[in-house]
């Protein structure tokens, strides 16, 4: 059986001026990381953070350095993480 992904891109980038933090697993095939790279392209003021050797648990995996860049990322005014 052939697994198909679509992504769907939007041509116009959005005008949201809100920072908002991307994360994702390299390897993540639940939120396929393409998905993660088109949203941060298309966010004028997004942060993206891909972890290596990840997949949909990322967050998890990798707990020590997500806590780190969430924390970072807030200390920002206006953050909003995704």
């Amino acid at each position: 059986m052939t697994r198909v992904r679509t992504v769907m891109i939007s041509r116009k980038r959005c005008d949201e001026t809100q920072p908002v933090l991307v994360a994702n697993g390299k390897h993540d095939i639940m939120i396929p990381t393409v998905n993660s790279l088109t949203l941060s392209a298309h966010l004028p003021n997004a942060q993206l953070i891909i972890y290596p050797d990840s997949g949909h648990g990322a967050l998890f995996q990798h707990a020590g350095a997500y806590t780190s860049h969430v924390s970072e990322f807030l200390e920002r005014s206006d953050a909003l993480v995704v």
